[in-house]
């Protein structure tokens, strides 16, 4: 089968990024960037994953950092706000993150291993397939080049992961110019995965341009493939943003003992008799 398609995606964007040198606004320089990586992504990946830049969110108010790209599923997924500006979407149908940069060291790396652990720490349903590791999102890093050889930032990348938990661990990082830093079966190390698994260790690989995006994007293919997503529920957002905390009128009817609501000050008001509902006595 010929990928020869991505390969001409990886050079056409290579290509206009050194094009995209002449501006000197970073700003404009950054939008490009995010911009072309982002238009392979909607034109490629099947239609099932949306493609756009914002924040994400969890039901308990928390937001990540700004994320330069995200790869939400488009069947589960209110977009809680959706601004020219500022998009936010729940964390619970959200397949990846990608943290795009322009030129990679060991600084940026560090700070992208930040942003996308802004991600990998929201609170989100428990999943039910047995393991939680296949329901965080995918945290990816993108760089057009890199300011050091691509072995240094490898031993970065492990060095990182060291103090991170298995969950939070960057999955894979495509230097553009240069090769692919992922997780290699110890093996012939031979096979590749974006995810820490048994009996795999970080790893850098070289390539041309060309190759390392066909690497990159098959690579995190097969692992959105396994990521579960799941339909938010968004009465929970709407609990913890205060939304039903309006004064509301229960009526004469039996009770359950363990029945209760909470006063102005969070103390818990019991409801399991009327005299006591009628009563209103904080406990």
């Amino acid at each position: 089968m010929s990928f020869n398609f991505l390969k001409a995606a990886g050079e056409k964007m290579l290509s206009d990024h050194e094009a995209a040198k002449a501006i000197k606004h970073n700003g404009q320089k950054g939008a490009i960037r995010e911009g072309a990586l982002r238009e392979v992504l909607i034109k490629y990946l099947p239609k099932k994953y949306g493609v756009t830049t914002g924040v994400i969110v969890d039901s308990k108010g928390t937001q990540s950092n700004q994320q330069d790209i995200i790869l939400y599923d488009i069947a589960t997924c209110p977009v809680l706000v959706n601004e020219e500006e500022l998009r936010m979407i729940p964390v619970e149908s959200v397949y990846a993150t990608i943290e795009v940069k322009s030129s990679l060291d060991s600084t940026i790396l560090s700070e992208a291993y930040e942003n996308i652990k802004s991600v990998k720490n929201l609170y989100r349903t428990p999943s039910t397939n047995g393991d939680q590791l296949f329901s965080i999102p995918l945290g990816f890093v993108f760089s057009y080049s890199a300011n050091t050889k691509i072995d240094t930032l490898a031993q970065r990348f492990i060095e990182i992961n060291k103090s991170s938990s298995r969950e939070s661990k960057v999955n894979a990082v495509c230097i553009l110019d240069q090769g692919i830093i992922a997780y290699f079966g110890k093996d012939g190390f031979n096979k590749m995965s974006v995810r820490p698994l048994e009996d795999y260790f970080e790893c850098s690989m070289l390539g041309t341009e060309g190759e390392n995006f066909i690497t990159f994007y098959l690579a995190m293919l097969a692992g959105l493939k396994h990521q579960s997503v799941s339909f938010p529920n968004i009465l929970d957002y709407a609990i913890n943003a205060g939304y039903l905390n309006n004064d509301k009128y229960i009526g004469e009817q039996e009770m359950p003992e363990d029945a209760f609501y909470f006063n102005e000050k969070g103390g818990k008001i019991f409801l399991h008799t009327e005299k006591e509902y009628r009563k209103r006595e904080d406990l």
